[in-house]
């Protein structure tokens, strides 16, 4: 088990967030409120540190890892219910360690899930999410985020 207290545990991602070449686990806790990312520590699963991104996003409903900056680190993205937005954790260093959070878009009615993506081509990565209660998919082309 990764972890067994992640209050309301409602979406998971693998991916290496720290660049050591294992794989790490990242979750969202509906009712923590927790965008967190775990460490496979020993790099063959069984022991895992915890590294919480935000405690605030109120009601996150999904968590995904691209390296959205373009410096060849995975950064985190997330998507709060509650908050009506979707977010951005840059991952500074490049080893998980450091993060600074940017908001790409408060007024997402619902913020339900996000992804990431080179959608128009261009050799950058946009964000693409949705709006549960706004009824809606969007798009941020990647010069729009900040």
């Amino acid at each position: 088990m990764v972890d067994g207290s992640f209050g309301g545990a409602c979406s998971v991602y693998v991916a290496d967030v720290d660049g050591d070449g294992d794989l790490d686990v990242l979750g969202a806790a509906f009712y923590d409120g927790d965008i967190s990312w775990w460490e496979n520590t020993l790099g063959d699963g069984t022991v895992w540190t915890e590294y919480m991104l935000s405690g605030e996003l109120d009601g996150p409903r999904l968590v995904y890892a691209a390296d959205v900056d373009g410096d060849g680190d995975l950064d985190v993205l997330g998507a709060g219910g509650a908050t009506n937005a979707v977010i951005w954790w840059e991952n500074t260093i490049g080893d998980g360690t450091a993060w600074i959070e940017h908001t790409v878009d408060a007024a997402v009615n619902g913020a339900q899930s996000v992804y990431a993506a080179d959608v128009d081509g261009d050799g950058d990565i946009d964000v693409l999410g949705t709006a549960f209660h706004g009824d809606a998919i969007i798009w941020w082309e990647s010069d729009c985020i900040p």
